[in-house]
């Protein structure tokens, strides 16, 4: 399959961008994620968590929905996620990174820092 991608496809100043986060804290972030089913606000039970425990902040605390967790965000689900990504993703990641055309962008910080690096990884 990669030797499709020596076709010609990328142009000079071309890259490709590689979000990068450790597995660890990716899992966590997909696991914990949680939103509210009325407004679609997103929360994480480690890192963002709702004022109202396990219901949405965003309403009255009497109308308040329970918050809900997407059926791929699933603990078995990730782990088979994680296992597709290293065995189908990362030669993809290998094969831009040998002819010079990966950016990596640590996407294990703020949203505001890894939208700038990504702006400045993708000539943006």
């Amino acid at each position: 399959a990669l030797r499709h991608l020596d076709r010609g496809d990328l142009h000079r100043g071309d890259a490709v961008v590689l979000m990068d986060v450790d597995s660890k804290a990716l899992f966590q972030r997909l696991t914990g994620r949680r939103s509210c089913p009325k407004c679609g606000k997103v929360f994480n039970v480690y890192s963002s968590k709702s004022k109202l425990g396990d219901r949405c902040d965003n309403h009255a605390e009497g109308e308040a929905p329970k918050l809900v967790q997407r059926a791929d965000d699933r603990e078995d689900v990730i782990e088979n996620r994680l296992k597709v990504y290293e065995s189908q993703t990362r030669p993809l990641v290998e094969h831009y990174q040998a002819r010079g055309l990966l950016k990596v962008v640590n996407a294990d910080q703020a949203v505001e820092r890894v939208y700038a690096e990504f702006l400045r990884a993708a000539g943006g």
